[in-house]
């Protein structure tokens, strides 16, 4: 699976209380925390500038684009991020199921351990798709 990049990196911004609600509004908005909400704007605006140096002669077709791709971007971030959190309560369950049969627990067998961990194989495959998704979208823009 490809990396996802560590956000290590914070930036610190001051703003007015009513600058910070809309950011708020427009966050819960989309269904992102507003952290996510400032990188999916970074990104829109990349698709933006892409598409606009490429498609000026159609403005309208071209919004449209941006709009879609922005959207499955937002869209496909979201995914991964949900994927990433089930990923680490599978694999802290896991860990919990392995502890208890190494202690002699009767009321969990093999068979449930082994069916959590293909449950989180297939998750990985699922972020695999979806990454090979963003990359496509990337493609698109390149082509655009």
């Amino acid at each position: 699976m490809e990396n996802i990049k560590n956000k290590n990196s914070q930036l610190h911004v001051r703003m007015d209380q009513d600058t910070m609600d809309v950011l708020e509004k427009k966050a819960g908005d989309k269904g992102l925390t507003m952290s996510s909400y400032i990188r999916y704007l970074i990104h829109r605006a990349d698709v933006e500038a892409a598409v606009q140096t490429r498609m000026t002669s159609d403005k309208g077709t071209s919004q449209l684009l941006v709009g879609m791709i922005g959207e499955l971007v937002t869209l496909f971030r979201g995914l991964l991020a949900e994927l990433g959190k089930t990923g680490n309560n599978l694999n802290q369950a896991v860990r919990d199921m392995n502890t208890s049969l190494k202690a002699g627990s009767k009321t969990i067998s093999r068979k449930d351990v082994l069916a959590v961990e293909a449950c989180s194989t297939r998750m990985s495959e699922c972020a695999n798709g979806i990454w090979s998704g963003l990359r496509s979208l990337k493609q698109i823009v390149k082509e655009l």
